[in-house]
């Protein structure tokens, strides 16, 4: 039986309960049975406490002082050059080269190599919408995404894992990245190797395809909104907690799990009196709670970057989960609340979401109102599948960047 839940308190509460098990992706267990969404009681909090593990403040610092502006000057110089782009494109580029890295792939850094793990991330991201299919087939989606997995082993994951293994029998200083930990803390084999294969892939997939289509959905709120309220970009661009405030009421309104679904392991009761048995479905609607009227104000439908949601109310909502299954990488991702006491600070986790939408703006891009945005409404969960923009020198200039015939370093400020 299937029971459904979509008031944002309820869902908050419900969600905590530590005896509900993962159910979003039965569809696909071949994939995702003993990965670290997927586990369960001890061996689910051992997991995330192994990752957690990776991401301490010098691995933010490196990453967000280094790592991430490197990887955004290589994939938005040829977009300044040619004066255009499209987000949905620029973003997995980008994403692609950052979470490559923080996965522990080995690269070369060809064209052709992106464009191969492209390719695998695509066929991956099926899993996080056979579920939710309005059309197709699910025995299709499943068959792309053995095949992504298959690619990924052979290819990436074996020989950047040997290379790691080898690090750590010398007792060698070791790259910080999500293969080596999980090698460190599963030793000798104790973790199958299917599984540390598809937990390193499952990596992968999240932190790519889940942050390059919320990124759209980001861009594509604020340069409406900034079209409609001039002088809102220089504020974004000089305030980085008005800019935060911007990007997450983006993600409550575009969650990337507009539905999450949780599988009763006892009997227990939900806060509308309903009686859940050991067996059962919860469907938590997350996109619904997320516009409650009730917590987030009568124009909870609507995009509005200043709403004070009440009390310990998150400002993305329910976005990235609540209690055991929460998202593990939503540091990584959206940073820690931003305040006067740490904007200036280099080591404040802003999140990667932040910081190319801070350096988009600076650029000066803008909605191409020649090209609208395609969204992709096969699924209930709906995907950008392209975001034109135009580099507009004049924003530029009031944000006070130079773009014409230069290349692009990204900073920080």
């Amino acid at each position: 039986m299937k029971h459904r839940i979509d008031t944002y308190r309820d869902a908050e509460k419900t969600m905590k309960d530590k005896t509900l098990r993962q159910a979003m992706y039965d569809p696909a267990l071949f994939f995702m049975k003993d990965t670290v969404v997927n586990l369960h009681g001890d061996a689910h909090l051992r997991k995330r406490q192994a990752l957690n593990s990776l991401f301490t403040r010098e691995f933010f610092r490196d990453y967000q002082n280094r790592v991430l502006p490197a990887a955004l000057d290589q994939v938005l110089k040829p977009v300044v050059a040619e004066g255009r782009g499209d987000v949905a494109i620029l973003a997995f580029q980008a994403l692609v080269n950052l979470t490559s890295d923080v996965t522990g792939i080995d690269r070369v850094g060809t064209e052709e190599e992106t464009n191969r793990i492209l390719k695998i991330i695509r066929g991956l991201a099926h899993v996080s919408t056979v579920e939710q299919l309005l059309s197709g087939s699910v025995d299709d989606a499943n068959r792309k995404i053995r095949e992504a997995l298959v690619e990924f082993e052979r290819d990436f994951y074996v020989p950047s894992a040997r290379r790691r293994q080898a690090l750590i029998d010398q007792g060698a200083e070791l790259p910080k990245d999500v293969m080596t930990v999980m090698l460190v803390n599963y030793p000798n084999g104790e973790l199958p190797h299917d599984v540390m294969v598809k937990d390193a892939a499952l990596f992968l997939l999240a932190s790519a395809a889940t942050q390059a289509n919320t990124l759209c959905f980001i861009m594509l709120d604020i340069l409406t909104w900034c079209r409609d309220h001039p002088g809102t970009r220089e504020t974004l661009l000089a305030e980085p907690a008005t800019l935060q405030k911007f990007i997450w009421e983006a993600i409550r309104l575009h969650p990337p799990q507009v539905v999450s679904l949780r599988r009763a392991s006892c009997p227990m009761h939900i806060p509308d009196g309903g009686e859940v048995a050991a067996g059962d479905v919860i469907e938590f609607d997350m996109a619904t709670a997320n516009r409650n009227p009730d917590i987030f104000g009568p124009d909870a439908d609507t995009f509005n970057p200043y709403r004070v949601p009440p009390g310990r109310i998150a400002a993305p909502g329910l976005s990235f989960g609540a209690g055991p299954h929460a998202c593990v990488g939503r540091v990584l991702a959206a940073g820690v609340p931003i305040t006067a006491e740490n904007a200036d600070n280099e080591d404040t986790e802003f999140g990667t979401l932040h910081m190319i939408t801070h350096a988009l703006l600076e650029l000066g891009v803008d909605l191409d109102r020649d090209h609208p945005p395609i969204v992709d409404e096969a699924t209930v969960r709906r995907h950008i599948v392209s975001l034109p923009f135009v580099l507009r020198p004049e924003l530029a200039a009031a944000a006070g960047r130079e773009v014409a015939g230069g290349g692009c370093p990204f900073t920080r400020s």
